[in-house]
């Protein structure tokens, strides 16, 4: 099977592409290459007796010190230069902002939360935040260089989200809601996990939230 095929029709962002060879040659040598994909996005794609399935990361990372392997996570790690990143879009980011925020303030906040999370910025589905900002300038361009589409959500839904970590009174008063960023991160992934509360600078907050995926532990 090609693995790149295989990654594309997934859906998958390949983040080193030079991992492919290296991949493809074990297949076709008939050779196991290790892998990770605890969701089972290539399942069914390659045969099981090609397959090295580790039980969790540290036999993995054992494995690929010595054999190809296949990494499909949104987690960051320090992995050979023979393990294929293949990143699923997994991952949502909810953003505030002060009006007229440049979008270069707004993209250095996400990307600092994203790194210091150890979290791909491939696996970056989408961005969520409510309707007043819809002609906010700095989210619009933001979406667009990262090239993902931006949701935008009403009061009455970011209200109805009840698994709020940081709550904002000044928030409530002024926009009447208790969050944005965490509630849209929440909204923009299928009502998923928060799994990085409110981190805000002076005039930016960002938020991430996963939808239905588990990394091994």
């Amino acid at each position: 099977p090609a693995i790149d095929l295989i990654a594309q029709k997934k859906g998958l962002f390949i983040e080193n592409p030079g991992a492919i060879k290296k991949v493809s040659m074990a297949l076709l040598a008939k050779e196991k290459i290790g892998i990770h994909d605890p969701l089972g996005f290539i399942k069914g794609d390659i045969p099981l007796k090609s397959l090295y399935t580790s039980v969790n990361k540290k036999d993995f990372l054992a494995y690929s010190e010595k054999r190809p392997s296949v990494f499909i996570d949104d987690i960051l790690l320090d992995l050979p230069s023979t393990v294929l990143l293949l990143r699923p879009k997994t991952l949502t980011a909810g953003i505030g902002c002060n009006r007229m925020t440049p979008v270069d303030e707004i993209r250095d906040l996400l990307f600092k939360v994203l790194k210091e999370s150890g979290l791909s910025l491939h696996s970056l589905k989408q961005i969520g935040t409510i309707d007043l900002k819809a002609d906010e300038a700095g989210i619009t361009s933001l979406g667009e260089q990262l090239k993902i589409p931006v949701k935008y959500y009403n009061k009455q839904d970011l209200a109805k989200v009840d698994k709020i970590k940081s709550p904002s009174l000044m928030v409530e008063k002024h926009v009447g809601v208790k969050s944005v960023c965490e509630a849209a991160a929440i909204l923009a992934a299928g009502k998923g996990r928060l799994i990085v509360p409110k981190q805000k600078t002076k005039n930016v907050t960002v938020a991430l939230a996963r939808e239905s995926f588990t990394s091994l532990e």
